[in-house]
């Protein structure tokens, strides 16, 4: 979020939603790019996220190729040709009850 901080749900709401698609993506592989080549790193990398970050969990391991990809809840709604992207293996965790993502 560049840096802002939501004080209330309203706050960190519209900074969720601020987030445009092209900017999160080339942020995550600007990060994955850096993780993998960190001197105290092995070169390997997955991402985990929960909700929002659930969906750029995914959306870096289909954008960034992470070795392993784990999303709790998340908007996972891709298309198979987007999901064939993904280079490792994909936990998720739904809950059934949830009703906000289910």
């Amino acid at each position: 979020y560049d840096g802002k901080v939501g004080a209330t749900r309203e706050e960190a709401m519209a900074l969720m939603q601020a987030v445009g698609h092209d900017a999160g993506v080339e942020t995550m592989r600007a990060w994955a790019d850096w993780l993998r080549t960190h001197d105290k790193g092995t070169g390997k990398l997955g991402s985990v996220g929960w909700c929002f970050g659930g969906f750029w969990s995914l959306e870096t391991g289909i954008e960034a190729g992470t070795d392993v990809t784990v999303v709790y809840y998340g908007r996972v709604d891709q298309p198979v040709d987007r999901l064939k992207a993904l280079k490792g293996p994909v936990m998720g965790h739904f809950a059934g009850l949830d009703q906000y993502i289910d």
